[in-house]
């Protein structure tokens, strides 16, 4: 993040935020061993948790990119020598970030809902076993 002075402003002049974002998920040995009913449950299930977890990470990019536009906006006063900018930054992205949060948090509750499409494939894999 670069600041600078912009007429009576402390201001960003420049920044970026980046998102680095790894999945893991587990690997199935022996998988040739299972029932091909199994194997086609857990084909499902997987696909739909992958997606589930990509959404978490567009959730996060977005996040990234309102963060830096947010950021962007942000200033102090020259005549305080920029001291304040710290007090209307640490209130904004705090705001931020307790929606980013929620917007984590609520897809999950939907997700986690009995009629959602990966609970659904949760319980068609333990039935397939």
């Amino acid at each position: 993040m670069k600041f600078g002075i912009r007429g009576r402003n402390c201001v960003v002049e420049s920044l970026n935020v980046f998102v680095d974002i790894t999945y893991k998920y587990p690997r199935w040995r022996d998988r040739n061993r299972a029932k091909p009913n199994v194997r086609k449950a857990w084909d499902a299930f997987e696909a739909r948790v992958e997606k589930h977890e990509e959404t978490h990470g567009r959730i996060s990019r977005e996040y990234a990119r309102s963060l830096e536009k947010k950021l962007k906006t942000l200033f102090g006063r020259k005549s305080k020598g920029c001291k304040d900018f710290g007090k209307f930054s640490e209130r904004r992205l705090k705001q931020a970030y307790v929606g980013y949060l929620k917007r984590q948090r609520n897809f999950d509750i939907r997700e986690g809902s009995a009629r959602s499409r990966i609970r659904r494939l949760q319980a068609a894999l333990l039935e397939a076993n």
